[in-house]
């Protein structure tokens, strides 16, 4: 996988994306709108069109947060979500050159999670392999299985759909990686079971790879809480488009 020449993306010494640039995104906000126009105010959050949580009302506790975070990706997902598939495959394409020897995971969209699908049918068509994740035990790093469209996926005891245990195994060097929340340094609110940041972790130790998030716009933060074992993305991309946070270089 290749980077390609600056479209719509910037790093942590240029200007921001307007990722959640809205008038109601004022300081003390710490969970920001997508972009709207202007004199919305506040929204509620009951409102189709989103809600933002004020940092003073916003819990430290991280099941609190992520109880909050979901509740705004739903809402996100009913405005946001339209079309995002599409925006995500250009914005990737803008920003990533990949052949065939590249492996993504990418993952099985569930919960209102951004849809990744069009995305991974893509790269398929582009004969990279793709895989999606699989739990083997609780508190260990994830496994990836190879996937193509029309494959059956079965549930797993966490209820995700996974690729049967026949389908060959792989390492990927590009993850798309789910979320709740995130922030401007890459930090990642994940789901709390730490797949993610072990899986990342261990394949960091041997091989160079790239993590970037899938997510809306409006999931961005503040600042997400985060600790020792907590892994950073390299990158975002959201229907604002693509952010590089320079993790690995």
């Amino acid at each position: 996988m290749t980077l390609r020449g600056p479209s719509n993306v910037t790093n942590l010494q240029g200007q921001h994306l307007p990722i959640g640039s809205c008038p109601c995104c004022t300081p003390g906000y710490i969970i920001r709108c997508p972009p709207r126009p202007t004199g919305l105010g506040r929204l509620d959050v009951n409102d189709p069109r989103g809600v933002t949580f004020s940092s003073k009302d916003l819990p430290l506790d991280k099941e609190q947060i992520r109880e909050q975070a979901r509740l705004r990706r739903r809402e996100l997902a009913k405005t946001a979500g339209l079309g995002f598939g599409s925006k995500l495959v250009e914005t990737f394409f803008e920003n990533f050159n990949v052949s065939s020897h590249d492996s993504v995971a990418g993952y099985w969209p569930i919960t209102r999670e951004a849809n990744v699908t069009p995305l991974i049918t893509a790269l398929h068509e582009k004969e990279c392999t793709c895989l999606l994740p699989v739990v083997v035990a609780r508190d260990t790093a994830l496994v990836f299985r190879q996937w193509q469209p029309g494959d059956a996926l079965a549930p797993s005891e966490l209820d995700i759909p996974e690729p049967s245990a026949d389908k060959p195994e792989a390492v990927p060097n590009i993850i798309l990686v789910p979320l709740l929340a995130f922030d401007a340094e890459g930090n990642r609110l994940g789901y709390g079971g730490g797949y993610y940041d072990r899986t990342l972790s261990d394949l960091r130790r041997v091989r160079d790879i790239t993590a970037i998030g899938i997510a809306y716009a409006g999931q961005e933060v503040d600042s997400v809480p985060n600790e020792s074992f907590d892994q950073r993305l390299d990158w975002v991309i959201t229907e604002a488009g693509a952010t590089s946070f320079g993790v690995n270089g």
